[in-house]
């Protein structure tokens, strides 16, 4: 069993909403933005968020960077997650056909193609908010179809590298 957190940046200069006193008895985090911890559209790009956020040594993961109300530059983000080891999600709670954030498909096939193109594994995630969809990727699938995504990019299926991930 492995213990880990999803974090808020409540900051544009990547503060995030927890202590490193809980955040060192854990195995890893990860970073995302929500209302109404930093208020949508106040900000036209969020990257740097994001990015000084990674700087944290728990966080491996970028959550639901896809969420166009926190616009951010993908390829610069992702190119300096690559280089610091840290991954993109992919959750279908935003390409859901009733997803509250904005832009999900469009952003994630995006986000897939950059992926692609940098050889920079992702993250797969139901981004369950209730028990009715825990480990639901139906939109995921289709996604990647799509896409074309290439299965070894893919950290769910690579046991050995969510390991190397968690364990630098």
């Amino acid at each position: 069993i492995l213990y880990g957190v999803e974090l808020n940046i409540i900051s544009p200069d990547g503060t995030i909403d927890l202590e490193d006193s809980i955040l060192s008895t854990l195995d890893y985090a990860l970073i995302s933005i929500h209302p109404p911890a930093l208020t949508p559209y106040e900000y036209e790009d969020l990257t740097d968020a994001y990015i000084h956020a990674m700087d944290h040594p728990k966080v491996r993961f970028l959550g639901h960077i896809d969420d166009a109300r926190f616009p951010v530059n993908f390829e610069r983000l992702l190119s300096i997650a690559k280089e610091n080891g840290i991954y993109p999600e992919i959750n279908n709670g935003s390409l859901m056909p009733d997803a509250y954030r904005k832009g999900g498909q469009e952003n994630c096939r995006k986000i897939l193609e950059i992926c692609k193109k940098m050889d920079l594994p992702v993250l797969l995630s139901s981004d369950s908010h209730g028990k009715k969809n825990i480990g639901n990727m139906e939109y995921i699938y289709p996604l990647l179809e799509e896409t074309n995504f290439p299965s070894h990019l893919i950290i769910n299926y690579q046991p050995e590298l969510l390991k190397k991930i968690l364990n630098p």
